[in-house]
This record gives structure tokens, C-alpha cells and sequence, in this order.
């Protein structure tokens, strides 16, 4: 088995020595700072928080680091660290047990060091394919490998079939001779395999069950679950089959296309069809063969006797009920299977809402939970699986209901997803996080040519790549330039540049076209070769904006060459072409013309600068430094104005890429005369008002005018309101104003508050001094937060005194509200002292006698 690894697999003398190098303070300090917040101690119970403290102390410092080092060089492990205890955990979907390690924390943290290490020097031991647990390599490179590989094999009726591999009890398995010979093969030093050979198979273990622990037994095999380190080391023990796998001459992989440019086809040989990993002991009742085209004659046909000559019976195909699961993405060969298991999504979202509508949340912190826990199940599924707009509407209506419980007039997704310095609640937008997620491949593939993109080592890439250039055709007699040679990213940017055939919902490429087609592009201050734009599309070099003619669709997708061109000198700039240089297309290229020139239509400034001569491109109001060679075709001045890598190598991130992509709003509150329409809300000072989750509701719904007050009511329901009037004073129409100040009674509750608590102000207030103090949450005279405070007491006690007239019957008297605010303040009051750490009351006396 062994034999499989290359002589390239393996460390060198430097990168082996590093490994052993002596533990620093700073290494224990790194290890900390990644280690858990909330994990479960060991056998001696210390939490990493009280390790921590005793390790870091200066008293143990030296201690400790001698302790680590010792264990590190000559196998001297703490006899606490060969203790552990197993607890038995429930698993997801069959009825069987996981398998949770307690280990000491100190012990973890050792591991948490020489994981890092060996993590670091990965990369050049495994194979590509695995992507779990290896640095700079991501998990759902095989989720979109496989999307293009089932396309494929959909689009051209292959009969290929995928195998789903799970091995029985996969850490359980790893024999100690086995991994001693493995690592030491990649050329980990003897010290280091010393050491976990003595840290893993010289441990004793106990099992706990229903809280009872059984008598010490010693582990001979298997690796531990919940150990840093435990990954790592599957993954090396592991790789020597990998590697048989690839050499088999009988597996001869999946072949995808390839663009004639490229001298192989590029294979699939090992996509690690596999739950888990394939290991000599396999579960065959769990073992799938997925037709990958979907197609059931197959079974019959090719793969039935060869299949259960193998002990394989299950078989899935478009006709199967469900979809299969492959590293957490469902594999599906009809739109049947893909909508049972989004509507098993949505389930899940919409149960996990039930159980958190019953909490007392502020809107904020429904939000925090909605982008914390019930949203962020969804983002490992969504950055590859293509859903259909009708997923995105119930999981929005399901969203607005959480956000909107016993709220009315609800708060828009919109309004919701706005950041919360611009009045909003910072909910992450579903669709433009999935567009977001697709910049981990949006990145390489706009910042590298195709020749860099070819020859990336990620395993999804190139073959995207290689898959999208096959599409194109090889020759045309309507582009200056062959489609299979011409860089990728023109059809990334240019939509009319796109191959027909992944232009439909479930193509692997349909999702990075949405991501970048959301993206607002200005190409007004680039500046691009005569060559480049020649092979642009006609829909792109115009100004739609300006243009008062639409181009029809078989205009709009011609590229720019059809009606322009330029000489064969470097220097030669874009011309519009003569009546006898037209080849294809001519009455099209005349009419495109002819919109030009009557001003119809007004051609971007990028596509302008191509017209300039290089000596006159620094005269006039906006000079420009011209292209040096006209000849050479270019897309990198077009990416570049993109921003998704700026020159100083900052990648945008997803939260940046929503905030260019999210509708704007108007942040400005809709201030009545003869207040200044340009004051803005104080959003900062709002959001962090020590005040009650009620009163933040109630505050957050005046500014964004979603009070129920009854003048609303009458106009949505008038069946029910029939009349605008004000319940409790009868007099007026109750407006939003009157319903939370300008009501005699009311107000009477802001002047005596006024008086008792804010003396310092000397003029009554008025209802245009409360709808601006409340609306710009800033005090005028005194900007203290205490002030605020006494403001959100008295508003949240003016609605609760209201409601409980309206539904309860009780009395809105000047007497209650006013009780009700001085329990509100007294509480907030008793809330800033324990916050400061005051008590809030004398402490207790005791006394001897």
C-alpha cells in the first residue's frame, strides 16, 4: 500500500525539523486563543479558560513549556494525558451512538500545537482531492466538481455511475502499526511519531454511560474523536489508498471536456465518492451507485450484475424519491428530489423560528438569531446547489413572519436587510449571501488569466474552466478571435459573450454569473485596447442609460467587430468599418451605425478611448494615458475596475459584496415642517441605549412609521375601524403623533415627566420637540444617555397603558402611566448600577449577637 506514494511525498529535512522545533510561550498562547470557548474538560475537569490562567501564569510558565517540550522530544507524556473518557452521543438519522472523547484540556492543547505544524506541511503530502483538514483547500471544491461532473454527464446521456462509499467505524480503524508506517514514510521525524504513537495507543479509557463509568480499558487502535490532531492524521492514513485508487490503470475516472488548447482531457478519476472515506471495511447497506446522467435504463443494462456481484443494491436515479447526500450537498438527478429537500429546508428554518418566536426578543435580536443560528444552516448548501426563485419567496415569507411576530405594519425584508447604521437590522439577504459565497471562486477566476487558471491547483477550477472553454465554439466568422482561445473572464463579465448551453438555472456556472451579474460595474474610467474592445458585445459598449433605442436581442449579442475595426499597427486605434469591409452581418452593423450616429444610442467613454489616438489622449477635460499596443487583447483593465482584488491584494469580502449589491434605502426619517429634512437619526447612540428589548420595538417601529395607531387601521381595515378617532380622547383623528404625544392625556404624561425628572429644561414640550426627539434620538439641551432613558421609559409606558385600555379594559389614567414609569426607570437605574458593578441595594448586616 505504501508503494502508491510518489518520492515527491515527503517531508524534506527543513519542514521536518520545524515540526519538532521547541514550543514557544507564543505557540501556547496561538493555541489558546483558537482553542473553544465551550468545550466539555477531561477526566480532570479544568476548562480551557482555567488552564489557561494556571499555563500563562509566570510562576508555571517555565513549567508548563518544560512539560510540552519534554513530550514533544522524548515521548514523556503526563500521565493525565493517557486518560479519557468516552460519552455516548445520539447520531442524526439512524438510531446509532457517536462517539465524544473527553480530553483534558492541557492535553488538547498539545495536540492543537503539532496539528497547526503538520497542517502547514500538508499540502504537499495529500492529494488534491482531499480537501478536508488541509490548508488553502475548501470542502466545497467537491460539491461543485460534482455539480459539473452530473451536468456533463446529464447533457451527454453517459452511463457513468458515481459510487457513495461509507467505511465502518472510520477512526476506529486506523491500527497503530499501520499509522506508525504511514507517517514515517511521509517522513515525519522518528521523535514525532514516538509521541503520538505513546499519546494515542498507551491511553487507558472509561466509558460513561448514563453517568456510571466503566473499568479502565486500554485503546490499542483508532484515533480519538474531538482530538485537534485526529483529523490530520486520517487524512495521512488515508492517503496511501487514495493514492492506489489513482494509479489503478481499471479506474479510468470521469473525463470532462477540454478546450482544444489543452493537450489532455481532463479527468476525474478520484472525486472521493464517499460519505466519510473508503477504508478496506466498508458498510455495504450504506453503499449508493448514482446513475450521474439520471438515467434508470442503465441499471438494467450495464451495471445491475456487476453491482450486486459487489454486494450493491442500492441504486439511485431520476425516478428515486430523494436526492442523496454527498459532504452535506444533495446530489439530484430531477427537480423532484431537489424540491424535497429544499422544502426539508425550509422545514427546518420554519421550526427553528416557532421555537424562538416565543422568546422576548427585540427585533435586533431576532435578526442575530435569524444570521446566527437559523440562516447560516443554509450557506454550505446554497454556495453550490442552484435553487428556483419560489425557495427564496418562502424562505422570506417565513423569515418576515419570525421578524414580524405580533408586529403590525410589518417591517420590509428590505428595510430588515439594510445595514444597522442606516436604520436597518443588518439580516443578511439570502440571495446576495449566496451570490456573496461564490466570490471563493469569483476571486481566482477573475484575478488569473486562463493559463493561470488551466494549470490552479484546486480540483474544481481548471475543470470549470477547461468545461466552460468547450462550450464555445472552436471557430466563428463573427469574432476577430477564436471562442476556445479567448479568456475566460469575457464571458464572466460580457453576458452576451456566454456559451448558449450554461446559460440555463442549473449549469455549474449559473451561480457565478448571477454573483458577478449583481455586482454594479463602472467601466466609465477604464481604458482598454482597440483589440479588447473589438470583442465586446454591441449590448456593452453602449450607455443604457442615455440610450432612448433598445438594441433587439440579435443586435445587442453581436460583438463590436461586426461594425468596427482598426489597422495591424500597434498604435492603430478603433474605426467604424467602410460599406465595403462589412463580412457578417452587414444590415445589422449599418443600423447599429446608423442609432450612433443619429444619436440614438451614445457609446460608453471606454469604448471612446479606443477612437484616441495615443497623441491626443492628454488633451481636453478628462486626459487619459492610452493603451501602448492596440493589437493586444486584454480583459484585466475590466476586472480591475470590479474592485473584487484591489492592488494591495485585500479580497472584498462577502459582507462588502452585499452592501454594493443591496438596494439603497432612505435613512432620512420623514421629518413634518418646520423641522430640518436633513437631520438624521443617530442609529449608533439608538442601538446602544441600555434599554429594554419592548422599548427598543416600540422605538425602532416609530422611526420606520409601523405604529398601529387607528387612523392606519381605518384606512387598511375599515370594516373593523370604521372610525380614525382616537379611543381614549374621542376627539381626534389618532396619527401617529397623537397616538404617542399629542393626546391630551397623553401629553399631560410627558409634562409631568418633564417636570419631575428633566427640570433643566424650562419650556414645556411640545408635540414637535417629541417627534424630533424621538425621531433623531438626540437630546437638544442635555445630551445625556440618562435623559434618553427617561424617555424610553415613557414611551414604553404610554403603549402598555394604551394596549391595556384597548384589550384589558384598564383605565388610561394619569396615575398609572406615571407609576409605570418610575418602575421602569427604578429598574433601569437598578440595571447601569450592576452593569458598573454597584449594588443596587445595602448589603446585609450580620451581626454576632
Amino acid at each position: 500500500m505504501l508503494d502508491a506514494l510518489p518520492p515527491s511525498a515527503r517531508l524534506s529535512p527543513t519542514a521536518a525539523r520545524s515540526i519538532v522545533e521547541p514550543i514557544t510561550f507564543d505557540d501556547l498562547c496561538d493555541a489558546f486563543s483558537r482553542a473553544p470557548s465551550a468545550s466539555s474538560p477531561g477526566m480532570d475537569g479544568l476548562p480551557y479558560q482555567l488552564v489557561h490562567l494556571i499555563v500563562t501564569h509566570p510562576a508555571c510558565r517555565e513549567i508548563a513549556l518544560a512539560t510540552f517540550n519534554n513530550a514533544l522530544t522524548s515521548s514523556d507524556l503526563p500521565s493525565s494525558w493517557l486518560e479519557s473518557c468516552i460519552v455516548l452521543l445520539p447520531k442524526k438519522g439512524p438510531r446509532e451512538l457517536l462517539q465524544n472523547w473527553l480530553i483534558n484540556t492541557d492535553a488538547k492543547v498539545f495536540t492543537r500545537i503539532l496539528s497547526s505544524r503538520m497542517i502547514d506541511q500538508a499540502s504537499t503530502l495529500i492529494n488534491p482531492f482531499q480537501t478536508g483538514f488541509v490548508r488553502d483547500r475548501f470542502i466545497a471544491d467537491n460539491g461543485l466538481l460534482m455539480k459539473l461532473v452530473m451536468e456533463h454527464a446529464r447533457n451527454t446521456g453517459s452511463s457513468s455511475i458515481g459510487l457513495l462509499l461509507d467505511q465502518e467505524k472510520a477512526y476506529d480503524r486506523v491500527h497503530p502499526v499501520y499509522l506508525r508506517a504511514v507517517l514515517l514514510r511521509f517522513g515525519f521525524p522518528v521523535a514525532l511519531v514516538d509521541c503520538i504513537s505513546h499519546l494515542f495507543f498507551d491511553t487507558h479509557l472509561v466509558v460513561n454511560v448514563n453517568g456510571f463509568l466503566s473499568p479502565r480499558v486500554p485503546q490499542l487502535r483508532g484515533l480519538k474523536q474531538g482530538d485537534p490532531i485526529s483529523p490530520i492524521l486520517f487524512n495521512l492514513a488515508f492517503e496511501p489508498l487514495l493514492r492506489k485508487i489513482l494509479q489503478d490503470p481499471h479506474l479510468s475516472g470521469y473525463q470532462l471536456p477540454s478546450p482544444q488548447a489543452l493537450e489532455a482531457p481532463s479527468a476525474v478519476k478520484m472525486m472521493a465518492f464517499t460519505r466519510q472515506h473508503p477504508m478496506p471495511s466498508v458498510n455495504y447497506h450504506k453503499t449508493e451507485a448514482i446513475s450521474l446522467s439520471g438515467s434508470s435504463g442503465i441499471y438494467g443494462t450495464t451495471w445491475r450484475a456487476a453491482l450486486l456481484r459487489h454486494n450493491i443494491s442500492s441504486w439511485h436515479d431520476a425516478r428515486s424519491p430523494c436526492s442523496v447526500r454527498y459532504l452535506g450537498f444533495p446530489l439530484y438527478t430531477s427537480i423532484a428530489q431537489r424540491n424535497v429537500y429544499l422544502n426539508k429546508l425550509l422545514d427546518k428554518v420554519r421550526q427553528g423560528c416557532l421555537i424562538h418566536q416565543q422568546r422576548g426578543l427585540s427585533v435586533r435580536g431576532r435578526s442575530t438569531v435569524l444570521n446566527s443560528l437559523l440562516l447560516s444552516s443554509l450557506w454550505h448548501v446554497l454556495r453550490v446547489v442552484t435553487v428556483p426563485v419560489s425557495f427564496f419567496a418562502s424562505l422570506q415569507s417565513i423569515i418576515s413572519s419570525f421578524l414580524n411576530f405580533r408586529i403590525f405594519p410589518r417591517i420590509s425584508i428590505d428595510t430588515a436587510c439594510a445595514p444597522r447604521s442606516q436604520g436597518g437590522l443588518g439580516l443578511i439577504h439570502p440571495q446576495l449571501q449566496q451570490s456573496a459565497l461564490q466570490l471563493r471562486w469569483l476571486r481566482p477566476l477573475l484575478s488569473q488569466s486562463t493559463d493561470q487558471i488551466l494549470s490552479h491547483p484546486s480540483i474544481a477550477l481548471p475543470r470549470l474552466a477547461g468545461f466552460l472553454l468547450s462550450q464555445q465554439p472552436m471557430s466563428s466568422d463573427v469574432y476577430r478571435s477564436s471562442p476556445q482561445e479567448l479568456d475566460h473572464r469575457f464571458s464572466l463579465l460580457f453576458p452576451c459573450r456566454r456559451p448558449p448551453f450554461l446559460r440555463h438555472n442549473e449549469s455549474s456556472w449559473s451561480l457565478l454569473f448571477k454573483a458577478i451579474d449583481r455586482l454594479p460595474k463602472d467601466f466609465s474610467n477604464t481604458v482598454a485596447s482597440a483589440s479588447t474592445c473589438l470583442e465586446v458585445p454591441l449590448a456593452s459598449v453602449i450607455l443604457p442609460s442615455s440610450s432612448s433605442v433598445e438594441l433587439g436581442r440579435s443586435l445587442a449579442r453581436l460583438p463590436s467587430s461586426v461594425a468596427y475595426t482598426m489597422g495591424s499597427d500597434p498604435d492603430s486605434c478603433l474605426r467604424s468599418k467602410q460599406n465595403t469591409e462589412f463580412s457578417v452581418y452587414p444590415n445589422l452593423a449599418k443600423k447599429f451605425l446608423k442609432l450612433v450616429k443619429r444619436d440614438d444610442i451614445q457609446l460608453s467613454p471606454f469604448f471612446v478611448r479606443a477612437f484616441i489616438h495615443s497623441h491626443f489622449s492628454s488633451f481636453g477635460r478628462f486626459p487619459f494615458l492610452q493603451v501602448e499596443d492596440h493589437t493586444v487583447v486584454d480583459v484585466s483593465p475590466f476586472v480591475a475596475s470590479l474592485n473584487i482584488c484591489s492592488s494591495r491584494g485585500t479580497a472584498m469580502s462577502t459582507k462588502s459584496y452585499r452592501r454594493l449589491c443591496q438596494p439603497p434605502i432612505d435613512a432620512k426619517p420623514p421629518l413634518p415642517p418646520p423641522l430640518d429634512p436633513d437631520i438624521s437619526v443617530a442609529w449608533f447612540d439608538f442601538w446602544l441605549l441600555p434599554i429594554s428589548h419592548s422599548c427598543r420595538n416600540i422605538w425602532y417601529r416609530f422611526l420606520h412609521r409601523k405604529i398601529p395607531h387607528k387612523s392606519l387601521l381605518h384606512r387598511f381595515m375599515p370594516e373593523f375601524f370604521p372610525s380614525p378617532s382616537c379611543a381614549i380622547c374621542s376627539d381626534s383623528d389618532d396619527t401617529l403623533d397623537h397616538f404617542l404625544f399629542s393626546c391630551p392625556l397623553k401629553r399631560s404624561v410627558w409634562h409631568t415627566i418633564q417636570q419631575r425628572h428633566l427640570p433643566f429644561l424650562s419650556a414645556p414640550w411640545t408635540s414637535v420637540d417629541l417627534h424630533l426627539l424621538l425621531t433623531t434620538v438626540r437630546f437638544p439641551v442635555f445630551p445625556l444617555q440618562s435623559a434618553l432613558l427617561v424617555i424610553a421609559a415613557t414611551l414604553e409606558s404610554i403603549w402598555t397603558s394604551h394596549w391595556s385600555f384597548i384589550f384589558s379594559d384598564t383605565p388610561f389614567t394619569l396615575d398609572s402611566v406615571l407609576s409605570l414609569v418610575e418602575s421602569k426607570l427604578l429598574r433601569y437605574r437598578q440595571e447601569s448600577f450592576l452593569a458598573a458593578g454597584i449594588p443596587h441595594c445595602p448589603p446585609p448586616v450580620f451581626s454576632a449577637e
